[in-house]
């Protein structure tokens, strides 16, 4: 693999304004707008977790991640336990009234299986199933359809099935919601194995059952939410024909198939508090399954359930199924049954993932240049897991070789690389996508090499649109949200903050491989990993007129080759070619910290203002100043207390519009950008020099972007 290296950089304090060009510090500086309703989101630290086994064999979970708020996570934010879990709850009501989409009645399709044949079954299975719930509610229990003891055994259980539980209190409610799914589990097993139909079963057939803690705070949590009922669904072993580590195990999100939260009644508020519960437990479902493309969940308030889809832009809700009705109680067995039956793309699992008994490891199938190629990686670590609920969902893996699985069957060894999976807004028709990722890090791959020969760049290996084969068809279909949304696609629309756009799912593999910022492991090492990247950034617009408009921690990788570290800049998504009209970014990707005060106030709405260059060089002032201020990892870093006290600790607290007003406090002038920011640069583990070219360069670069000369003084970031 032919990799472009940097050249070393001096540690001297630099002529920072050299690193602009003239027409970004000629920018006409923009006015900021007054309010913006937006939320914060929190980033994810990526540590692994074993696969644990049930006998013998790895459960097809994935590897877990922590996030930032769990307390056991390493990123120091400046706020307590207690203030991750405020900011949750106000973060997931404020979700709930953005993006909520209540009672829309083609939430249950998405369920169905596709074949007709499959769905005729499932309406056999469930008109089995109220026949037994008849017969239990009768008293018959040993007719030939109940003498299963796995059924039998449920007569004892009938009071709740019916919701009608002899005792109170939280464990009986959480029981009384729960034992239909526990019948639902046991009927559709007992049909398939004892009455003849286990040939009409779909290969991809899964066991819906219940795990085996309600009311619990399981593994892999971010906060201190107690779920109330889990759902798992579990593949049948092709060798045994049994359903494997039932009810059995660690409550952990990693083998989460949906989540239902339980509410005593169906009054406004506690309808509204379900749903955001729901949102806080999906959250850590996202951050712990890398494999999942979208989350199915259920609210349960009184004896009305709703069942909901989340997707990138909204959660859709169904319209309630009443349990205490005959068609409420046969709808809601009905999804049940459908998860069993239905293909596991449409539980929202990636079908290209798979577990690999024989080698012991996740792989990674990748089908590109429409079914002709199809390569297969081996995932060694997870470098990036998804920061927030909705979005782009971006993954990043490291994935060894290209395992290329053609016709003949043959496959070969490839180097290390990059593997990214992510939601990109896009085009219907492929040919009318100009802002296409692929296309922008080809461009760049051939200007560089052709004009610059001293910066590291991504490199492209290959990529392009997810499609996958259907397990019960056998068709091959596109991963975009018309496909998977059906009906809903079209009546989507949730705000005008948030448009109603198309996403294709696109994968790309890349090198080199790089590490995390927050990995530095001094600030000498820091500011040369930022200043390669930002070299990158230039010779980007330079040579390829594209702007990257997406400048975070998470976009900035440390590369090492031998003994010497490199900056990579990733990720394209949200880059714009500067040819072609201006346009704002249709959704916020970065946390507030590390937005300019421009994006922060004007990003989006009508009266929305476009990226220019200038926010991201503010972006990276910020980026400085945080990890100069809490410390780094592998050297040391403060106690979230003494965050807490900082200034630079509102960066991170409030709306968008209040970040924007602190930042603008703290950078209104040198001296205040001095008492309230670099002098609380975190200096342990630092020699005072490499402090002090910290504290040079984050002075040099404020000045650059806030009173540069060449702006007559008066340029003030991207604040105007």
């Amino acid at each position: 693999m032919a990799i472009v290296v940097a050249a070393g950089v001096a540690f001297s304090p630099w002529d920072c304004s050299r690193l602009l060009n003239e027409e970004e510090l000629n920018a006409k500086p923009l006015k900021p707008l007054v309010n913006a309703k937006t939320m914060t989101h929190l980033k994810i630290t990526a540590p692994q977790e074993k696969n644990k086994t049930i006998n013998g064999n790895p459960q097809l979970v994935t590897p877990m991640q922590k996030s930032a708020c769990d307390t056991r996570a390493v990123r120091s934010t400046g706020k307590s336990s207690a203030d991750h879990e405020k900011e949750r709850k106000e973060e997931a009501f404020a979700l709930v009234d953005e993006y909520l989409r209540i009672d829309n009645d083609c939430v249950l399709t998405l369920a169905e299986p596709r074949l007709g044949t499959t769905r005729e079954l499932s309406e056999d299975i469930v008109k089995f199933i109220l026949g037994t719930i008849e017969e239990l509610d009768s008293g018959i229990t040993k007719t030939a359809k109940t003498t299963e003891a796995a059924i039998g055994a449920l007569f004892n259980e009938l009071p709740v099935i019916r919701l009608k539980p002899k005792r109170s209190g939280p464990r009986t409610r959480y029981a009384s919601r729960s034992a239909s799914a526990k019948l639902v589990g046991h009927c559709t097993e007992f049909f398939r194995s004892s009455c003849g139909a286990a040939s009409v079963f779909s290969e991809d057939y899964h066991h819906i059952h219940l795990c085996s803690k309600p009311d619990t705070n399981p593994i892999g949590a971010g906060d201190g939410a107690r779920m109330d009922v889990g759902l798992m669904a579990e593949p049948i072993d092709n060798r045994t024909q049994t359903v494997s580590g039932m009810n059995g195990g660690d409550v952990s999100y990693a083998k989460m198939f949906a989540i239902a939260e339980v509410k005593v009644s169906n009054s406004s508020s506690d309808v509204r508090d379900g749903f955001a519960q729901l949102l806080r437990y999906t959250r850590n479902i996202y951050a712990c399954q890398i494999n999942r493309r979208f989350v199915w969940g259920l609210t349960i308030c009184g004896s009305n359930v709703r069942a909901c889809h989340f997707s990138n832009d909204a959660v859709f809700a169904s319209l309630p199924m009443d349990l205490l009705t005959s068609s409420g109680l046969k709808q809601y067995l009905k999804l049940l049954v459908d998860w069993s039956l239905c293909d596991s793309d449409q539980r929202r699992y990636d079908p290209d993932f798979y577990y690999d008994r024989e080698r012991k490891g996740w792989f990674i199938r990748f089908p590109h240049d429409g079914e002709k190629q199809v390569n297969t990686y081996l995932l060694k670590r997870v470098i990036e897991a998804p920061d927030r609920l909705f979005g782009r969902h971006t993954r990043h893996f490291e994935v060894e070789g290209c395992l290329s699985n053609n016709t003949s069957g043959n496959s070969t060894s490839g180097p290390t690389a990059v593997l990214k999976d992510a939601w990109a807004y896009a085009e219907e028709d492929p040919k009318d996508d100009t802002c296409d990722e692929f296309e922008f890090l080809q461009l760049i791959n051939k200007k560089l090499s052709e004009n610059i020969d001293d910066i590291i760049y991504p490199e492209f290996l290959h990529g392009g649109r997810v499609s996958f084969k259907c397990v019960s068809t056998g068709d091959t279909i596109e991963d975009t949200t018309a496909n998977m949304l059906g009906d809903l696609f079209e009546g989507r629309g949730i705000s005008s903050n948030y448009p109603t756009s198309f996403r294709a799912r696109k994968r790309l593999v890349m090198g080199p491989v790089g590490e995390p910022l927050k990995i530095s492991r001094s600030f000498d090492e820091l500011i040369t990993v930022c200043a390669d990247a930002m070299r990158c950034h230039n010779a980007v617009l330079q040579h390829c007129d594209i702007l990257h408009r997406d400048i975070s921690d998470n976009n900035i990788l440390v590369v090492r080759m031998g003994d010497r570290v490199h900056g990579l800049l990733i990720d394209f998504d949200n880059a714009i070619t500067l040819t072609e009209q201006r346009k704002t970014r249709p959704e916020r990707t970065s946390t507030f910290s590390y937005m300019s005060i421009n994006n922060l106030l004007n990003s989006t709405g009508p009266e929305a203002v476009p990226h220019t260059a200038l926010d991201d060089w503010e972006s990276l002032l910020y980026i400085l100043c945080h990890y100069a201020t809490i410390g780094l990892k592998s050297i040391g870093q403060r106690s979230d207390a003494e965050m807490k006290r900082l200034p630079i600790n509102r960066w991170n607290i409030g709306s968008a519009g209040d970040v924007a007003r602190a930042k603008m406090l703290h950078l209104s002038t040198e001296a205040l950008f001095d008492d309230d920011i670099t002098s609380h640069f975190y200096s342990k583990g630092q020699n005072d020099e490499a402090s002090m070219r910290m504290v040079d360069f984050a002075r040099k670069l404020y000045s650059a972007l806030f009173y540069n000369p060449k702006c007559g003084g008066g340029c003030h970031g991207t604040t105007g």
